[in-house]
């Protein structure tokens, strides 16, 4: 068994190691801590023996799929890495409408595989962030004021726990681990070998406009955007970017919004919502609605969402809709580097189809994930030269602690920052329990947790 793991093993002190580690983190700006084994896996029966591994070195373990953490949050000073990336297997029971797919499976490939099917999940909207830190975070995915978060639609998992035992879990056995990958994020005490998910049919339109607004008008078309959570329909998947297009040009405010709605004449009715935007006379460009598909858009965002650059992320939650929100939020954007894919992100986050507290058109399941507020807030720094790694790093950390802090209510997991800024992200009560099933299930604290400032 040790012959077997110690064949796919790299150690400190190795040649290649740094490479290899490096080489699993998508950010080009790379941590410098350092693990000090990697485990690559190939099989469920590796991750079992890595894991045994790690029992008997007294190492801690953390995970990783796809390495699109912003804090690169599965590097763990002197712990194992265990690479999952070839856990990448996808099986469709076209009939059930379940796919069963392991935590190394790309985003854009699993809706690939559905497609043919006629089939659809929420994936990520970057094409190749993978599933298994996706979906644990809790899976801000396609259409999710429709369906929920994507771990809404996880119906199972298969876990190798600290003791190396391989646990399949659902509703009606080992709960607690259904409960806990679904939203723990960074802080799940297992490592999730495969996902059960809950498919639907493929969306048979979808359509999206786009309208662009000068600096001079994004207060206002802010303020507006703030209250769109009782104007469209939960199909309706809304955001604002704010950005400056290149060095010195003054920002631009971006509305874009993509339907879901089935019906056409529904759709494009909803969409109208756009034109209502007070600063409508002054667009500088404006798009009709029109056809799109899951790979027109994913050009766009890859071109954005570039692994050459070196990112520093953060966010927050907010219920605030206030005049003096939208205009702290309009001044954001001067704090950080002027590089196109550079950005502030407003985003729709409580829905109405699946929230409590709205009409629940969408059964919630009992989840770990509990952190939400009315829109999410992600500040994003994008650059390119090693040399401004100072100056940049904690500008998105430090623009919301001076600026935003006041209307935050928490940080969601999707662009954690908890390396650099200890926030609420989940409510209290999931928060106890969480803690409370890591010292039950994992009292050896074989496996990580979140990153704090003390782990930089």
């Amino acid at each position: 068994m040790a012959n077997s793991v110690d064949a796919k093993v790299r150690r400190r002190g190795d040649e290649g190691f740094d490479a290899a580690v490096d080489a699993l983190v998508w950010n080009a700006r790379k941590p410098a801590r350092r693990p000090s084994i990697v485990v690559h896996a190939a099989s469920v029966d590796d991750v079992v023996m890595a894991v045994r591994l790690a029992h008997r070195e007294s190492v801690q373990v953390k995970a990783i799929s796809g390495g699109h953490s912003w804090t690169a949050s599965s590097i763990l000073r002197d712990a194992m890495l265990l690479d999952l990336s070839r856990l990448n297997s996808i099986t469709v029971d076209a009939d059930r409408r379940v796919a069963v797919v392991g935590p190394g499976v790309h985003s854009g490939d699993l809706l690939d595989a559905l497609s043919p099917h006629g089939l659809f999940f929420p994936a990520g909207h970057v094409r190749s962030v993978a599933v298994g830190g996706f979906l644990l975070q809790g899976g801000w995915g396609w259409n999710y004021g429709g369906l929920g978060p994507a771990c809404f639609s996880v119906e199972a998992v298969d876990v190798v726990t600290p003791s190396g035992e391989v646990l399949h879990c659902d509703a009606t056995q080992n709960e607690d681990y259904l409960w806990a990958a679904r939203g723990a994020g960074p802080g799940f005490f297992g490592v999730v070998v495969a996902f059960y998910l809950r498919c639907y049919e493929h969306p048979p339109l979808m359509l999206n406009a786009q309208q662009v607004y000068p600096a001079e008008n994004g207060q206002e078309v802010l303020e507006w955007a703030l209250n769109l959570h009782e104007q469209v329909p939960p199909e309706i998947e809304w955001m604002v970017t704010v950005n400056r297009p290149a060095s010195g040009a003054p920002p631009r405010y971006t509305v874009d919004a993509t339907s879901f709605v089935a019906d056409e004449t529904a759709a494009r009715e909803a969409l109208n919502v756009l034109d209502r935007c007070p600063g409508g006379a002054c667009a500088l460009s404006r798009t009709q609605p029109r056809p799109m598909t899951f790979a027109e858009s994913a050009v766009e965002i890859d071109e954005v969402y570039r692994s050459d650059y070196r990112w520093a992320v953060d966010n927050m939650w907010s219920d605030e809709r206030s005049p003096a929100f939208a205009a702290a939020l309009s001044r954001v954007v001067y704090a950080l580097p002027e590089s196109p894919s550079s950005r502030v992100v407003v985003l729709p986050g409580r829905s109405r189809r699946w929230d409590p507290l709205g009409m629940p058109h969408v059964t919630k399941p009992d989840v770990a994930l509990s952190m939400i507020g009315r829109v999410n807030v992600s500040v994003q720094a994008a650059w390119q030269d090693a040399g401004e790694d100072t100056t940049w790093a904690s500008a998105p950390t430090e623009v919301i602690m001076r600026s935003l802090e006041p209307f935050a209510k928490g940080m969601s997991l999707m662009d954690e920052n908890l390396l650099n800024r200890p926030a609420p992200v989940f409510s209290p009560e999931n928060s106890a329990r969480l803690e409370a099933l890591r010292a039950r299930f994992d009292p050896d604290a074989r496996f990580g947790s979140f990153l704090t400032p003390a782990d930089r």
